[in-house]
């Protein structure tokens, strides 16, 4: 029972290791904040409030939908994933993500390159903008959410409160050394 309770509490998952790049390990909540921070599923989701088709259904698993080959055209996606799931090309969208921003960071680093003032601020009106959306729930639901439990319900049981601002900080991060260091990165 102890051991379905801690398992049930996402602790386990939250430090696992899913993957690693360049010999550094990547968690699944990193996996998670990219896999549902997808384009794709943001269209869906805003698509549905009006009533439009969309080729991918935010309601259903993405495990469960095949990308047909019209669907793959109209989003712009490879023809390589034509009969594979959209759980296949989210997986996929994440690791890619995951490896450009890890080799981001590795050249930010390299550059002795750290976080500026304008990017930590940004960091911050995010986690004011997740405090605004429970506030939100509270008012309109009577739902009372903790930071980590709503993360929970949008990136899954390995997303801890912690890890949302650590994902936050290394993707701003890596978009901000992109941004100042395009030209170089362009060259090279």
């Amino acid at each position: 029972a102890a051991i379905l309770l801690i398992w049930d509490s996402g602790v386990a998952q939250r430090n696992a290791t899913v993957a690693t790049i360049d010999g550094e390990k990547v968690t699944a909540a990193q996996v998670a904040y990219y896999y549902y921070n997808n384009d794709i599923i943001y269209y869906a989701q805003y698509y549905s409030q009006f009533g439009f088709a969309y080729p991918y259904s935010a309601s259903r698993s993405p495990k469960d939908q095949v990308i047909t080959e019209s669907a793959a055209s109209q989003l712009g996606l490879d023809e390589e994933y034509v009969g594979k799931t959209y759980h296949d090309y989210f997986l996929d969208s994440a690791l890619n993500s995951l490896r450009q921003e890890y080799a981001l960071r590795a050249a930010a680093k390299e550059a002795g390159y750290t976080l500026s003032a304008a990017g930590k601020e940004s960091v911050e009106q995010a986690l004011d903008s997740l405090d605004s959306t429970l506030e939100t729930y509270l008012s309109t639901y009577g739902a009372n959410l903790t930071r980590t439990s709503y993360l929970q319900q949008v990136y899954g049981k390995s997303m801890s409160a912690g890890k949302y601002r650590t994902c936050l900080e290394n993707s701003q991060l890596a978009s901000e050394y992109y941004t100042e260091h395009f030209d170089d990165l362009a060259a090279y």
